[in-house]
This record gives C-alpha cells, sequence and structure tokens, in this order.
C-alpha cells in the first residue's frame, strides 16, 4: 500500500497527532488527539496548507476518531480508494508492520513536524488480555524529553501490515523502553454500529477486517465499482439483486462449516444458477460470527502455508474449482495438515466431471481419507414455477432500480417477460438479465427490435458504457474494433502488461495503430473492467453476457480467432479454449468453429484435452479434438502430447484415445531404427492402445495388441531396458485380463501365471510398489479360474488378493480402496458359487461400501465399480433368500449412465444387469416387469456393434434361455421354444470355437428340451435332452464331481421326456442312473422327478421298467415305490 499521500497532521488547538485517509474524506486518528465541539485541522504532505475537518465519529471504549475534510479546497489524490481494513488470526508469527506520523521528535525549527516512518513487528500473544497490539520498534526510538512522551504526536498513526491498515498508535507501553508501542486493532473499531453505518454511507459496503497472513491468498474484500457500467449490476460480487430462494441449502452449508463434519464440499451448477451468489451470502454470515473468508486468488500462489496456523476458522471458497485443480490440490494439502480451529473449504463448479476424478487420484497418497469425507451436491434450478419466477423478476426489478441513477428509475411497475414459463427462467442470472434491460428500455432506450434476446438489449447498453468510457484515454476506433478488443480480452484475458499488448496487436483494427494507440486502449480496458486478482484486466461480466458477447462478434467474423491465437501464450490459449467450449453450450454455431482452429494450430489439442474434464458440456470440444487426430497426418509430436494428457480413466474420451494410440504405434512400427529403447517405446504404445481398446469394450482386438507387444518384448530378451522388467509384468497382466474379457479363459492362464510370478519377485524387493500389482493379477488370476470351473483354485487366489489389499489398506489407507472392491467383488462370486451365500453376502456387502465411498467423491471414476459389485451383491442375497431387488435395480440404473457417454463398452453391461434384475422381479412375483428386463436386454445385445457383440454371445445365449423359461412361465410356449432354440444356436457356434461353453450349450439344451416336451414335440425334445446329457457325460469325465447336480437333473428330464415318447425301458435306464449320480446332500427335486416319472413308467410297462432298472442298477426294481425313496 502507497501510504505517503493518505498520511495527515492532525491540529487540534494545543494538542497534536497524527492520522491516516481511509477514504478520499475521512480520516482515522486517536480520540485522545481530537475533542468533540472543538476546531480541528489536517494538514497533508502534498498540500501544506491546513484543512478543516468535523469530527464525524468518536470512540466509545476505544482510542480511535473519525474526522471528515469539510475544507472547500480539498482535492482529493487520484485513485484514492477505501483502505483495506485487516486483522491477524494466527499466534504463529510476528508481523511486520509499519507507520507515518507526526511525532515530537521531528518539530523542525519553523514549529512544524516532520514525518517519521517508523518499522517494527507486532507481538502476536503479547496482551491478549488487554486486547490491544505490543508493536516493538526496529527503526530506531527517540530520545526521552524532559517533558511529556517520546513519541508524542505519534498518535492517531495508521498501523500498516501489507496492503492492511490493522490499527492505529495509541500510546507508548508503559514499564517498557522506548521502543515498544500500544496499538489500537481495527478490530475493536469495526463492530462499533456507529462506525459501520458511517463506513457504510460513505463507501458503499460495510467495513471487513481480512486477515492480513491470508492476503496473499485471498482477493480484496470489496465489492467492483459500478461506474457506468449495467453489467456490473448483475456480478455476484456487487449484491445488488437481494438473496432469494436458497434458504435451505444456506443453512445446511452453515451448518457444515460449524459442525464437526468433512472439511470440504463441492458446488456444482450451470453458470447463473447461483453458486457464487450462495457462497458469498454464506461467507458474509459467517463473517458476522468471527469467520475469515477467502474467496482463493485465480493467480499463482507462493505458499499455502499459512492455511495451517489460523486461530480463528477460516472458510476458503474456490471459484471456477474445475479450471483450478492445482490450486485446489494445494489448499486441501494445508487443510490435511492444518490441526486448529475450523478450515472450510469450498469448491464451486459447473459440474462434478472427470476433473474431479483427476484430482481424487493424484491426492489419494496424500488425502485420501480426507477426501472421502467430501459432500457433492448439485444446486438445482432456483424457480420451477412461472409464479416463483414471477415474483424473483419483481424482486429483481425493485433492486436493480434502486441501484441506478435517480434520473433512470421509472416510476411504474413494468411488465415481466411473457414466456417465463422457458425452462431458461429456472437460472436467477437469467431472470435478472430480463428485469435490468426491462429497466434500461424504459429509462434509456436503445434502438434495437422488440423481439431482441435480453442479453442483446443489455450489450448495446453497455456498449454505450465502453464509448462512453473510451473517449478520455483517446481511443478513437470504430465501434466494431471496440467489441472485437472487449470479445477477445473478455476470450484471452492478460496476466501481464506484455500480454496485453500482444493480444491487442493482434486486433484488427489495433494491429495497425500506432503502438500509443495499443497502450491507451489497454489502460481503458484495464479501468473498464479492473480485475480483482491482480489480472492485467478483468473480463466483461457475468459469463453468460461476455459469452454471448464473444458469440455475436465471432458470428460478425470467426476468421479474426487465428489472428488472437496466433500471438496468445499458451495460458490465454487455454482459457480461451475454456471460454469458448463453456460457450458453445448455449451457442451452437461458436462450437463450430473449433475443429478448424484446432486444425490450424496443432499446439491446441493437448491444451484442450484437460478442459473436455473440467467442461460440463465438453459435446464440441470432443468433435472438435475427433476431427484433429482424424485429419491426414497430424503431426506425432501432436499427437504424443494429446495422448499424454488424456486420463488414464475417461469416459468422455475413450474412443478418441483409442484413435491417437493406434496413430502412434502405427508410426513406431514404420520407423527403421528397431533399437532396444525404441522397441520398449513400441511395446509401451501397444501396451496403452489395448488398454484402450479394452476400455471400449473391445477385449479380443486388445489381447491381439497386447500380445504383439509381449512378442516384441520377449524377442529382445537380455536387451530390455532397466525397467523393462516392469513393463513386461504389466503387458502380462493386461494380456491376460483382455483374454479373460474376450471369453477366453484358458488361453489367458499362461499369462496370469507369469504376470504374478514377476510382480512377486519384484514386491520382494519393492513391496510398495509392487504389493499393488500383486494383488490385481492374482485378482485377475481368479477370474479365469473360476471360468474354467477351478473353484478352489480360484478361492484361494483371490483370498490372497484381498489378504494383500488389507495389508495394504492397513499400512496406507485410502490409496488403493479401489483394488479393494474389485478383490471383495470377486472373493463374494467365489463364495457364492462354493454355496457360501452368507458368507458371500457378507463379503458382497463391504465391497459396496467401499465402492459407495470410492463413488459419492469420485463418480466419473467409481461409478462403474459400484454397478459391478451392486450387481454382484444383488445375486447374493437373492441366492442367500434376502431382498436383493434394490440391488439389482440401482445396478441397472448406474450402467444406463455409464452407457450414455461409452455405450460401446457400457451397452453389453446395461443388458447383463437387466438379465440379472429379470431373476430378481420373477423371484418376488413381478413376471411382466422381469419379461420386459429380459426382453430389453436382448434388444440391446442385438444391436450392438459386430465387433463388440461378440464378446457377449455367451451373455446372450444365456439371456434368450432365461428369456425361454420366463414365457414358459407366462404359459407363452411357442415364443418360450423360438428363444431357447436361438439360445441353442448361438452356443453351438460358441462351443465349437471353445470347449469353456460346452457347460452352458448342455444347459441352454435342457431348456429347450423342456420347452418342446411343453408343446408336445417329445422325439425333438428327446434329441435335445440326448445332446445335453452326452455334454454332462463328457464333462464329469474331465472334471469328477464338478457338474453332478445338473447331470443327474438333466438325466432326470431326459427320462421324464422318453417315458412320453413311451420309450420305457430307456427311460428306466435314464432315470436309475439320475439317482444314482444325484448327491447325498444335494435337494431331493431331481430325485422326485426321476422317482415320478419311474412310477409313470411302471405303471405303463412294468417289464421293461423293471429291466431297466436292473440292467444299470444291478438290483431288482424296489417294491412300494410309491411308499418310499429307493
Amino acid at each position: 500500500m502507497r501510504i505517503t499521500h493518505r498520511v495527515v497532521d492532525v491540529l487540534h488547538g494545543s494538542r497534536f497527532g497524527s492520522g491516516f485517509l481511509v477514504t478520499d474524506r475521512l480520516v482515522l486518528t486517536a480520540k485522545h488527539v481530537v475533542s468533540p465541539g472543538e476546531d480541528a485541522y489536517v494538514r497533508t504532505l502534498s498540500n501544506g496548507r491546513q484543512l478543516r475537518v468535523e469530527l464525524v465519529w468518536w470512540g466509545s471504549d476505544v482510542d480511535a476518531a473519525l474526522l471528515r475534510i469539510i475544507d472547500s479546497i480539498w482535492v482529493p489524490p487520484e485513485g484514492l480508494a477505501p483502505v483495506r481494513w485487516g486483522r491477524l488470526i494466527t499466534m504463529k508469527y510476528s508481523v511486520p508492520c509499519e507507520a507515518i506520523g507526526f511525532p515530537w521528535s521531528q518539530e523542525q525549527p519553523d514549529g512544524r513536524r516532520d514525518t517519521e516512518h517508523l518499522r517494527g513487528e507486532i507481538n502476536l500473544g503479547t496482551g491478549l488480555l488487554d486486547g490491544r497490539y505490543q508493536i516493538s520498534v526496529s527503526s530506531g526510538a527517540p530520545d526521552t524529553p524532559a517533558v511529556g512522551l517520546a513519541w508524542a504526536g505519534m498518535s492517531g498513526a495508521a498501523v500498516v501490515s501489507g496492503e492492511h491498515v490493522v490499527g492505529l498508535i495509541a500510546d507508548e507501553t508503559p514499564r517498557f523502553a522506548r521502543d515498544r508501542l500500544t496499538a489500537e486493532p481495527v478490530t475493536r473499531l469495526l463492530p462499533d454500529e456507529g462506525f459501520r453505518e458511517l463506513w457504510s454511507e460513505e463507501t458503499g459496503m460495510p467495513p471487513v477486517a481480512e486477515s492480513v497472513e491470508l492476503a496473499d491468498l485471498g482477493t480484496p474484500h470489496r465489492r467492483p465499482s459500478r461506474k457506468s457500467s449495467p453489467a456490473s449490476l448483475l456480478r455476484a460480487e456487487a449484491e445488488v439483486v437481494r438473496f432469494r430462494g436458497r434458504s435451505g441449502e444456506l443453512e445446511t452449508l452453515l451448518g457444515w462449516c460449524e459442525g464437526v463434519g468433512p472439511g470440504m464440499q463441492l458446488l456444482t451448477g450451470p453458470g447463473g444458477r447461483g453458486k457464487t451468489r450462495l457462497a458469498r451470502e454464506l461467507a458474509s454470515q459467517l463473517r458476522a460470527q468471527g469467520w475469515e473468508t477467502i474467496w482463493l486468488r485465480q493467480r499463482a500462489i507462493d505458499s499455502y502455508e499459512p492455511l495451517r496456523d489460523n486461530e480463528e476458522p477460516v472458510l476458503v471458497v474456490i471459484d471456477y474449482a474445475e479450471t483450478r485443480t492445482e490450486q485446489l490440490r494445494n489448499v486441501v494439502l494445508a487443510a490435511v495438515a492444518h490441526s486448529g480451529p475450523a478450515l472450510r473449504i469450498l469448491a464451486l463448479a459447473r459440474s462434478e466431471g472427470e476433473w474431479w476424478q483427476q484430482l481424487r487420484e493424484d491426492l489419494a497418497p496424500d488425502a485420501g481419507m480426507f477426501l472421502d469425507e467430501v459432500r457433492v451436491s448439485r444446486l438445482s434450478a432456483l424457480e420451477e414455477t412461472v409464479e416463483g419466477r414471477h415474483d424473483a423478476f419483481q424482486d429483481a426489478l425493485s433492486d436493480l432500480r434502486d441501484a441506478l441513477p435517480s434520473k433512470h428509475r421509472p416510476a411504474k411497475s413494468l411488465p415481466p417477460p411473457s414466456d417465463l414459463s422457458h425452462p431458461r427462467y429456472k437460472s436467477p442470472l437469467t431472470l435478472q438479465i430480463a428485469a435490468l434491460a426491462t429497466l434500461l428500455q424504459v429509462t434509456q432506450p436503445v434502438d434495437l427490435p422488440p423481439s431482441s434476446p435480453y442479453e442483446e438489449v443489455l450489450l448495446e447498453h453497455e456498449r454505450r458504457y465502453w464509448m462512453t468510457a473510451a473517449s478520455p484515454y483517446g481511443v478513437t476506433v470504430h465501434r466494431e474494433t471496440l467489441d472485437l478488443a472487449i470479445a477477445a480480452a473478455t476470450l484471452f484475458g492478460a496476466a501481464s502488461r506484455k500480454e496485453a499488448l500482444a493480444l491487442l496487436t493482434s486486433v484488427p483494427g489495433l494491429s495497425d495503430q500506432p503502438h500509443d494507440m495499443r497502450l491507451r486502449a489497454a489502460s481503458w480496458w484495464r479501468d473498464l473492467y479492473p480485475s480483482v486478482d491482480d489480472q492485467q484486466w478483468g473480463g466483461l461480466e457475468p459469463d453468460l453476457l461476455g459469452e454471448h458477447h464473444i458469440a455475436r462478434v465471432l458470428r460478425r467474423d470467426s476468421g479474426v480467432l487465428g489472428s488472437l491465437f496466433t500471438s496468445a501464450s499458451a495460458e490465454q490459449a487455454q482459457h480461451a479454449i475454456t471460454v469458448l467450449s463453456r460457450t458453445s453450450a448455449h451457442q451452437d454455431d461458436v462450437g463450430e468453429l473449433l475443429p478448424p482452429l484446432l486444425l490450424e494450430f496443432h499446439h491446441l489439442a493437448p491444451l484442450a484435452i484437460p478442459i473436455v474434464a473440467q467442461s460440463e458440456d465438453p459435446a464440441a470440444l470432443v468433435r472438435a479434438l475427433t476431427e484433429f487426430i482424424r485429419s491426414p497426418a497430424p503431426p506425432t509430436d501432436a499427437l504424443r502430447a494429446v495422448a499424454t494428457a488424456i486420463p488414464d480413466h475417461t469416459q468422455r474420451l475413450a474412443e478418441l484415445a483409442v484413435e491417437v494410440w493406434i496413430d502412434l504405434a502405427r508410426a513406431l512400427d514404420e520407423v527403421e531404427e528397431k533399437s532396444p529403447s525404441h522397441m520398449e517405446a513400441l511395446a509401451t504404445a501397444r501396451n496403452n492402445l489395448a488398454n484402450r481398446l479394452a476400455a471400449i469394450g473391445l477385449y479380443e482386438d486388445a489381447a491381439v495388441v497386447a500380445g504383439r507387444a509381449l512378442e516384441e518384448l520377449n524377442a529382445l530378451s537380455d536387451a530390455l531396458p532397466g525397467g523393462a522388467r516392469d513393463l513386461r509384468a504389466h503387458v502380462l497382466h493386461n494380456l491376460a485380463a483382455h483374454l479373460n474379457e474376450a471369453g477366453q479363459p484358458r488361453d489367458a492362464l499362461q499369462a496370469h501365471a507369469e504376470a504374478i510370478e514377476e510382480y512377486r519377485a519384484m514386491a520382494q524387493h519393492d513391496a510398495s510398489a509392487h504389493l499393488p500389482d500383486l494383488a490385481m493379477a492374482l485378482n485377475s488370476y481368479a477370474i479365469s479360474l473360476a471360468q474354467l470351473n477351478c473353484g478352489d483354485e480360484a478361492l484361494a487366489a483371490c483370498q490372497e488378493a484381498v489378504a494383500i489389499h488389507r495389508t495394504i489398506e492397513a499400512s496406507d489407507p485410502g490409496t488403493h480402496l479401489d483394488g479393494l472392491a474389485y478383490a471383495l467383488n470377486t472373493l463374494g462370486a467365489r463364495l457364492s458359487e462354493n454355496g457360501l451365500h452368507d458368507h458371500a453376502v457378507a463379503v458382497g456387502e463391504e465391497a459396496v461400501m467401499v465402492a459407495r465411498r470410492l463413488s459419492e467423491h469420485d463418480r466419473d471414476s467409481h461409478v462403474y465399480l459400484l454397478a459391478t459389485t451392486l450387481n454382484n451383491y444383488s445375486a447374493h442375497l437373492r441366492r442367500a433368500g434376502r431382498d436383493s431387488l434394490g440391488a439389482a435395480a440401482e445396478a441397472v440404473h448406474l450402467y444406463r449412465t455409464l452407457a450414455e457417454s461409452n455405450p460401446r463398452g457400457n451397452l453389453p453391461r446395461v443388458a447383463g444387469a437387466l438379465a440379472n434384475l429379470a431373476g430378481h422381479l420373477g423371484s418376488v412375483g413381478r413376471h411382466q416387469e422381469a419379461l420386459r428386463s429380459l426382453q430389453e436386454a436382448i434388444e440391446i445385445y442385438e444391436q450392438l456393434p459386430d465387433d463388440v457383440r461378440k464378446g457377449f454371445l455367451p451373455r446372450e445365449a444365456q439371456t434368450l434361455s432365461n428369456l425361454g423359461n420366463r414365457l414358459a412361465a407366462l404359459h407363452r410356449p411357442e415364443k418360450a421354444a423360438e428363444a431357447c432354440r436361438r439360445a441353442v444356436e448361438l452356443m453351438i457356434a460358441l462351443a465349437a470355437d471353445s470347449a469353456v461353453h460346452l457347460a452352458d450349450l448342455a444347459r441352454c439344451r435342457a431348456n429347450y428340451a423342456a420347452r418342446l416336451a411343453t408343446l408336445g414335440q417329445f422325439h425333438d425334445a428327446v434329441r435335445e435332452a440326448t445332446d445335453a446329457v452326452q455334454i454332462y457325460r463328457e464333462l464329469a469325465d474331465l472334471q469328477p464331481g464338478r457338474y453332478e447336480r445338473e447331470f443327474s437333473g438333466m438325466l432326470a428330464t431326459l427320462g421324464s421326456v422318453q417315458v412320453m415318447t413311451e420309450d420305457y425301458h430307456a427311460a428306466a435306464r435314464t432315470l436309475a442312473e439320475a439317482i444314482l449320480r444325484a448327491p447325498e446332500d444335494g435337494p431331493d427335486q431331481n430325485i422326485d422327478l426321476a422317482i415320478n416319472a419311474l412310477r409313470r413308467a411302471h405303471a405303463h410297462a412294468p417289464a421293461e421298467t423293471r429291466t431297466g432298472w436292473q440292467a444299470v442298477t444291478g438290483m431288482s426294481f424296489p417294491e412300494g415305490l410309491g411308499d418310499e425313496r429307493p
């Protein structure tokens, strides 16, 4: 702060002291320097003449007073804004301070007192009971006079620390040497009602004391100067329009701040929804309770250390959090290390997108538990009814009318928009724009058609402000040039004078002007919309208005973008892409400008990647990036930069990532050099490509690509670079996972085994780095083993994986929770397959709990995990005889959400979840709903692209078979048989390629046989059942004991149908084998079916039945078959 032009000498009869201009007319001084009712004068450094003042405030219990300069000759210094009041909220540091006053010791021969520049430190922790500051003077102290005090005349001098006035000198501290002074803190002045009223009258806003220690972190607590800018009345920080309609949300936020819950909230909602206004109201109420509230600066901040040491509760608000993830990261880390009074972080963003996911992943090692508790809420529309919108419009009209100059206030009431039922008026900002435009058109109309949008009307009024403000600066250019300059400055911003001038140099209409004209234009814009964040200038706000202006300028001349981007820095370019993407959400034609922009400026493509994660609606930007990637021969360096920038876990850019890695792998493959380092790079590219292919459901393609990567690494053998062992292990693991997902679990086993061996060896040397990899590999191995019906081995593998994850969680909480959830999910499935249903439910419940915890704070990254765990958990519940419908229905909903952004990868999962849901619906008697779920699942499978559908044919066949069963239960036998026939056809083709599908083929044939029997087609039923029995016989030989229960049931079914064909001897043989093969600990259903069929056969053909039975069992047919079971 420049303080010399604020320092004044206070003269009051025989008394004298010092003072400080806190506004352009108010002087702060010590109360004991002046007296009510007596003439007083001040003398400034710039004007040696005495100026008459009046006493306007007299502190009741504090040694402070305010004087107002009333002398007609007083001319305030240009640009003298009200001071920023400051307070100290830490006890860790001594705070540097300074003061300039007119002490007796500086009295000159002519009787005038000169200035003394005092420097020292405020001793925090000293004088706590007294409530006043103790200053240790380091700049030297005067001698003690014979009469009076050494510092006489210094009383009233403002104590300044940085940019804040924190107090005023009151007295010398008793019983200390001359180097100790006592000061009144301004925090003792500000609560005084008279002081507050006077300050509010003078400045238009209540006095606020800001933390000196946190000053570098936050923007000043000042309302924007309204000047003559209509748009400034709509800015949230202006607080012109009353706060309304969010009392519930405000109470929730106040309760959060004052409670003991999570330290952070993320509040999302579209632009104009009222996030910032709500946050400002929250901050205002908290300040009244003694909280420090900070609106975090957008510029670079040197240190966040002061946040850790506050002795008062602090709220940090981060607006546009999606574009400021590095700052948010630093604030979170400071909060984790904080141990004092409440520190609350309120992040405001347009959406909870992939940016949030990436931030959580980055911070997991250091702040995982802190982020686990973060609340994420979306601000709903404010006014849903026409009546509510009408009231909101009238409130805005009244408040905005009062804020206009009296000559521009219409006397009569004005009607609201005629189309208040339109959805756009859900936004409070849209209603306020309409109100302000309506007001201005009554008092200062602009010449526009009556049907013009309110934004257009308001921009025309704003243009008057631009033109008027340009004149004093000598900016004499065409109005369209001014429009373009405003659009450019709002679109690109400028952090420095250099960036500002470079941008103006590229604006047509200014580029050919003398340098002096551009300097004047830069000054004009800086003062037109001043920045509160140390930028060279601000932008046209609110955002909605600025974006509307940018759109209309670009419609007039879209070609100007090229010249503007040519001169922009990387930060300006990224800011511009962000604004263009944001604008395209409500101005479609702006989105069409993005593809040619990226094609012309290749370096913009990687800059655009993080904006996709930040954007509420990134569709236009994703289209532009896709066109760039598909353009003829995009530069390899640009492709590599794009690939590096794409996050690992992304739904929005999943398909684009595939295309990028295809191009990069192809480019590396075409290079003639085949050195080990080059081959490692190629293998890495193929591995990345394989993972990206798997992310969109192309598992077979992923396995082929990963296989090639492994072959290339194996070919190098001992020539592999040092870090390639880790790469090879990852490739092996990924290859196994892709083969498994592609329905080739037997082929995956060898890769699994090798990957596990590699990870075990590396974990022995570096457990923290490789134990998570080992657990992941074991979990995948368990899945493959289960698909191959190796139940015991699968159970052991996933139990080891869970044990490893629990060890990791115990030593490093929160870092690999997703891995634990996946391992628990697999373990639950294995327990259920082994008949341990209650244990499976317990494990599944824990998996859902962990997945839900992750998803609540990082939805985009973990919603798939939650859906999967819910889907499996519902199956465990149903098998255990518990209520399972809610979990199954939620899984379907979540999979549908995933499919909206990545249909290739997630529509098959929707189908699978629907098939699962059908089973749950059927179990509670909701058969029609179950039928509809199965039918929708089949429709989804049939409409998948061929390359995707191929990987899900086994599930499609199973779903068709289940559909047949459901139709049969609803007495639609013909349709039931047709569904089962289609299932058998699919499974025959699959089993011909892989024996792993034989068991499913047998099951489908069994269902088909039952449906044919219902239709009376008994001979066809016998054919299908016989084929099924033959498959089970082969499986029983390969894996004794694994299929005995199913085998027994199939034999019972075949025997029953053979009875219907009157082949009683064959039926008796088949039924006897069914009874013999039935597991002793199994249910009686298969035996009961066989006995009933034997009774029918015996009733029709006793001799044939008896001989058939004896041929198989070697025993006589049991007497009294109807009375007791053989």
